[in-house]
């Protein structure tokens, strides 16, 4: 049974608010979770808890999680950036990631190339999902960025330690 389905099902959302959701997705390609988050009608995790149910897939919150950078970088940045996915886990030759999509066989299979290793789907709301790429999988430039802004940091309390140091003997 599709999401939409079980969440009118459920009595979360009415036929109606599904038919206005499924027309906004359709002319903005976007997921119809997401979509009737924006509207308003259900709440992320409504939505997680439903498609846990319905997929029988582990559900992870992010924002609790802490990930180990090596099984980070199992998944190249622009993959998991274009893909909206993080690996979360690795146990032996088996790789949990965190995904949207986790029904999208043909993603799973990629995953599956890529990293020779056998993926196991988990799913998150799509923020969070989001907010960890941004978090762990930053640009060479925005950590060149971060750590230049961080030693200016560094040598600005230094200087004005100095001075304060300085003002003192005087």
């Amino acid at each position: 049974m599709k999401l939409g389905k079980i969440l009118v099902k459920e009595g979360m959302i009415t036929e109606e608010q599904l038919q206005e959701a499924l027309k906004k997705q359709k002319d903005g390609g976007h997921r119809l979770g997401s979509v009737l988050v924006d509207l308003g009608f259900v709440d992320e995790e409504s939505i997680l808890n439903v498609l846990q149910q319905q997929l029988g897939i582990v559900a992870i919150n992010l924002d609790n999680w802490e990930i180990d950078k090596e099984v980070l970088k199992i998944i190249p940045p622009e993959f998991a950036k274009k893909h909206l996915v993080v690996p979360v886990e690795k146990l032996g030759d088996n790789l949990t990631v965190v995904m949207c999509d986790v029904e999208n066989k043909d993603l799973v299979s990629e995953l599956q190339f890529i990293t020779s290793m056998n993926i196991q789907p988990a799913i998150a709301t799509e923020r969070s999902i989001q907010e960890a790429v941004d978090r762990y999988y930053k640009s060479a430039r925005e950590q060149l960025d971060e750590k230049t802004k961080n030693l200016n940091e560094t040598v600005m309390d230094v200087i004005e330690a100095d001075i304060d140091d300085e003002s003192v003997v005087d």
